[in-house]
């Protein structure tokens, strides 16, 4: 009873002892934060920042890219091109301090040879700088290279049905890159492509020069500042021709001499495809070559045979022919002489149409033969025979008596007889005798 007694005694007192004088104690605390307050006021303590983000300024630049044609440099450490320092100094000016008020420095002129640099870093007034990272600058640093390249104009697609494309061309058709030797290395092609699918009119634009590696890769320069190009838009024209295929007419000219026939004339090709600006080629619906023009003469033709004409001059200002060699034709021409022949006819191959019964010829004169003259062209008058002339004598109007006849040949398309020649026959009527009292023989029955 007595000890539990004392333990609960012992709690009041101790609880006394801590409630007793609170005020002071409250007032002591408040006392100890206000004189160390003023503490820290009045000296100013030393601590240690850290200042990040401070941007690094390259100086004496030119003295890696002013090398030759130059050089270009890439940055490797730090990527962001800044630093981050530790700064010890009085508090006041430490927090103050913004990556503004610190100078980082790296001078491309001392660049050690495996492409480092010491980055320089100012101190401000009143505080030290104890260390910063990076402690340099790490470069890559390579060569610059010209190149002069020819600039390529890739033409794809077929124009629209009824149109070519007559020519494409750039101009200026060089230009000069000037990139890192990496870059260079890649560069295989440099052009520009244009596609001309459907086209029905001309392109007139200015357009980018691209660069292409051997797998036909763009290599995009304009992102890249250290790609440079003396010329990197060119002027494209694309003229657009409108075809049309003419048929020709092409007529001799020059008068044929007297025993040659003009039998078959044709050209060939009998038509030529043109190209043109449309408005030129609308009023043309055929290529005319007229005999006046003397283009096709014929007057010293004596036998078949083929002329080539060149009809390029009866074509008008802006019109051309589709492909080289067109403007050359070919004319052929069929030509017959006209030749004679004569037949030594025996007077007794001559034949008699129309011949009354009662009437006998003869021939007046002590003729045997006479000579016949046909003409004709020249392939049908080698074969031809007697036969085919087959002479006559119409006597449908034949008298009595001695009277002069014209000697007829059969109507042929291939032959005429030349002159009139005439036959003297003697007309007259067959005479019958009657027997009398004719002497019967008995064994007829």
């Amino acid at each position: 009873m007595s000890n539990g007694l004392n333990y609960g005694k012992e709690d009041v007192r101790m609880k006394k002892k801590l409630t007793h004088n609170l005020f002071l104690k409250i007032l002591s605390v408040i006392f100890a934060f206000t004189l160390w307050f003023i503490v820290v006021i009045v000296t100013d303590p030393y601590k240690t920042v850290v200042i990040s983000d401070i941007p690094i300024k390259v100086i004496n630049e030119d003295e890696i890219t002013g090398q030759g044609i130059g050089q270009i440099y890439s940055v490797v450490s730090p990527q962001d091109r800044t630093v981050s320092v530790r700064v010890y100094g009085q508090k006041s000016k430490g927090d103050k301090l913004t990556a503004s008020d610190i100078n980082a420095v790296v001078d491309f002129g001392v660049v050690s040879s495996v492409g480092a640099a010491y980055i320089e870093v100012t101190e401000p007034e009143g505080v030290t700088i104890m260390s910063k990272i990076p402690e340099m600058m790490k470069i890559d640093v390579e060569a610059l290279q010209e190149k002069t390249f020819d600039v390529a104009l890739e033409v794809s697609g077929v124009a629209a049905d009824g149109y070519i494309i007559n020519d494409a061309r750039i101009s200026p058709n060089v230009t000069k890159v000037t990139a890192p030797e990496s870059v260079m290395q890649k560069i295989a092609k440099v052009g520009i492509k244009v596609d001309v699918s459907g086209l029905s009119s001309d392109i007139n634009s200015f357009r980018k020069v691209v660069l292409y590696d051997s797998a036909g890769k763009v290599i995009d320069y304009e992102k890249d500042d250290s790609i440079s190009l003396s010329v990197s838009e060119v002027q494209t024209y694309v003229e657009t021709y409108m075809i049309k295929e003419v048929p020709l007419e092409i007529h001799p000219g020059g008068e044929m001499q007297d025993n040659i026939v003009l039998m078959n004339f044709s050209c060939e090709p009998e038509s030529v495809v043109l190209k043109g600006r449309k408005s030129d080629l609308a009023t043309i619906d055929s290529i005319v070559i007229p005999k006046e023009s003397g283009a096709v003469d014929l007057s010293n033709v004596t036998e078949s045979g083929n002329m080539s004409v060149d009809v390029s001059m009866f074509i008008p200002s802006g019109v051309y022919f589709m492909n080289e060699g067109d403007e050359t034709v070919t004319v052929h021409y069929q030509v017959e002489r006209i030749v004679e022949k004569t037949f030594n006819v025996a007077v007794s191959d001559i034949s008699f149409t129309n011949r009354p019964n009662n009437v006998e010829v003869e021939f007046a004169d002590d003729v045997k033969s006479i000579e016949i003259t046909v003409e004709g062209y020249e392939t049908d008058i080698k074969t031809l025979t007697l036969e085919s002339v087959a002479p006559y004598v119409n006597l449908l109007n034949a008298i009595e008596g001695n009277s002069f006849y014209q000697v007829r040949v059969r109507t042929s398309a291939d032959f005429t007889l030349v002159g009139e020649p005439i036959v003297n026959l003697v007309i007259k009527p067959i005479v019958e005798e009657t027997i009398e009292n004719p002497v019967v023989d008995p064994t007829i029955e």
